[in-house]
């Protein structure tokens, strides 16, 4: 039996792959189209059951040859995705059907998420801050100035 799983490795790895898409596509519609909240966390819990199915035939690979091969660098690619970037934007596809979803079934429109900021855009809207904050402050009207600067006439009125 191993030795089927192995030679058809690229295969089961599509195929998780391929269910994995399905089975996140039922869950949005279970969640969303049919209010099945309850229904599509078992099939979320089938979702990570196919991820640890794809990192299991890795680790069967790997047993069986002793090496690290590209096989196995795909499957830990798929996991580390799915473990890092991938988390993130299912959680921004699931906002966006959500809010897709609320106005085609013409419910109350869900207050709409500030867009997150990145560190660029957070460090230039602090600079601004600083600066506005320090604009406001009273600079004491020194005797250096010349007349005109103070705001009196050159002859001294």
């Amino acid at each position: 039996m191993m030795d089927f799983i192995l030679e058809y490795k690229w295969l089961f790895l599509i195929g998780a792959e391929v269910s994995f898409w399905v089975l996140s596509c039922a869950f949005l519609l279970m969640r969303y189209l049919f209010d099945l909240d309850r229904a599509s966390f078992v099939v979320l819990g089938l979702i990570v059951f196919d991820n640890l199915f794809i990192a299991g035939l890795g680790l069967l690979d790997y047993t069986r040859t002793g090496e690290f091969s590209t096989y196995q660098f795909v499957a830990v690619a798929i996991i580390v995705y799915g473990l890092t970037f991938g988390k993130r934007d299912f959680k921004r596809l699931d906002a966006y059907l959500k809010r897709k979803v609320m106005r085609w079934k013409h419910r109350a429109p869900l207050p709409e998420a500030s867009p997150r900021k990145t560190a660029r855009e957070k460090a230039t809207q602090t600079a601004r801050d600083e600066v506005r904050r320090h604009s406001r402050t009273s600079i004491p009207e020194s005797n250096h100035l010349r007349p005109r600067e103070r705001g009196e006439k050159p002859d001294g009125r």
